[in-house]
């Protein structure tokens, strides 16, 4: 069966891809697409709108208290509403709804309604009207049912029945809902009807909108205007960072999700880098590890270099127990930067969690190839050695002391008397380099008094007293 595209949430730049929009995704009402898809449909020019489309839409809206903030238009090549967000440089959201030929011309005739495509189209309008960001790789099943919510409250408006209402629910072949990137049929269903009988049992508009937009008590009405200041948004944006200093995390998430619904192209790339890491953070801090990650995602998306995102990243995963997802990650990070000993640091105490020894020992001496002064990992090192040695030391115990075994013995005795070596090596080569370490002091006179080393092991305790 042919796949109709239904309608369209993009967010683009004008003249190029930028660092924002290509986080952001094309959601086709039962899926989502790409802006290209988008853009080679229905273009970005504003003409096409009319004045009748415009009279026709206002007429809705005023209907329940609103003004549009978007651009109406139609588009011949999308066989469905769609609505587009456009985050131009240096500039606001702009917001585009357009729908298929024809559509508006006979709204006024109930019988020649088409409910489908006008649920479709009041979905679009919900999106737009609640200043909706949807972005690439974050959950967006919410704004999804609060857009079928609004549809449904429009369509009892216009006089729908509830089976009407749901005309443009049947997308159960969908994709998207296969690999849950979209809310359950169910959902939806049961989105749009709260949305019908909301309005049947007598709920005005003020209150329907009021859940999801700034009221005005003084006038009584709702606004879901842009915010178009740059200024009103630079200091948004330093709210934000300062919340999430204070620990206000759900002060911060709000400070910068309106940050993202009215755009954020007017900041440089590193700040708006900073949003979706900041976001992420206020997330973990809330130990909402799925949200978190999934705005890390993007955080390292757009810078690859940002260590500090690929390490908390790492953490959510390590939380999980999920070791072998966690040395990927690493991996994939190393690949990028193959000169951070830090991540080599991580790798290798992942390494040793999940058991493989003899990676942890690579990767810890990679780290101190990259940077010798790193006390904890010549610790860390150290004792992966030391507890090696030991297990040698248990082996020995249990072989038996005949002649038999005498030849193994001392082939187990070398291997342990080598390890010991070797910790002593790491350690005594980093009191070299840092002979101001207590740190390192206090593991060698640990290490020389377990090996009887009493020389050493005084010479340790005298830098002590120093």
């Amino acid at each position: 069966m042919h796949k109709r595209i239904v309608f369209v949430i993009v967010f683009l730049s004008y003249f190029q891809y930028n660092a924002y929009s290509q986080n952001l995704k094309t959601c086709v009402y039962s899926g989502y697409i790409t802006p290209t898809e988008f853009i080679s449909a229905c273009g970005l020019e504003k003409k096409g709108q009319t004045n009748v489309d415009i009279a026709i839409l206002d007429s809705l809206l005023l209907g329940i208290g609103l003004k549009k903030n978007f651009v109406i238009k139609e588009c011949q090549n999308i066989n469905s509403s769609s609505a587009a967000m456009i985050d131009p440089f240096y500039g606001y959201m702009e917001r585009y709804v357009t729908y298929p030929k024809n559509l508006l011309r006979n709204w006024k005739n109930y019988n020649s309604i088409n409910w489908i495509y006008f649920g479709q189209l009041m979905h679009a309008i919900g999106h737009q009207i609640y200043r909706h960001a949807l972005i690439e790789g974050i959950d967006n099943h919410n704004e999804e049912l609060i857009a079928d919510e609004f549809s449904g409250y429009i369509l009892a408006k216009m006089g729908a029945s509830h089976k009407e209402s749901l005309s443009s629910a049947n997308f159960t072949n969908s994709e998207a809902l296969i690999n849950n990137s979209f809310p359950s049929i169910h959902s939806r269903i049961e989105a749009t009807t709260n949305g019908w009988k909301k309005f049947n049992n007598g709920i005005s508009s003020l209150e329907f909108l009021s859940a999801f937009l700034r009221i005005n008590k003084d006038l009584g009405k709702v606004s879901s205007q842009q915010d178009k200041s740059i200024k009103n948004r630079h200091a948004m944006y330093h709210s934000a960072t300062d919340a999430l200093e204070k620990k206000d995390y759900d002060k911060a998430q709000f400070y910068y999700q309106e940050l993202l619904r009215n755009g954020i192209n007017f900041l440089t790339k590193t700040h708006q880098q900073l949003i979706f890491k900041n976001l992420a953070l206020s997330y973990y801090y809330k130990k909402e590890f799925k949200m978190a990650s999934d705005y890390l995602k993007i955080a390292i998306k757009l810078d690859p270099l940002d260590t500090d995102s690929m390490l908390k990243e790492v953490e959510i995963r390590l939380d999980e127990g999920n070791y072998t997802e966690c040395i990927d990650l690493l991996k994939s990070a190393l690949r990028l930067t193959p000169s951070n000993p830090i991540l080599y640091r991580k790798l290798a105490e992942i390494s040793e969690l999940k058991g493989d020894v003899t990676y942890a020992i690579q990767a810890y001496s990679r780290a101190l190839i990259l940077e010798p002064k790193l006390i904890n990992v010549r610790i860390n090192l150290a004792n992966v050695y030391i507890n090696e040695g030991n297990d040698m030391t248990l082996i020995i115990n249990t072989l038996d002391k005949s002649q038999n075994q005498r030849k193994e013995l001392k082939r187990i005795e070398n291997v342990r008397h080598g390890l010991f070596q070797k910790a002593q090596n790491v350690l005594e080569e980093g009191l070299a380099i840092n002979p101001n370490s207590r740190l390192l002091v206090n593991e060698l006179l640990i290490l020389y008094t377990e090996l009887g080393d009493g020389k050493n092991a005084r010479r340790m305790k005298n830098l002590l007293k120093n």
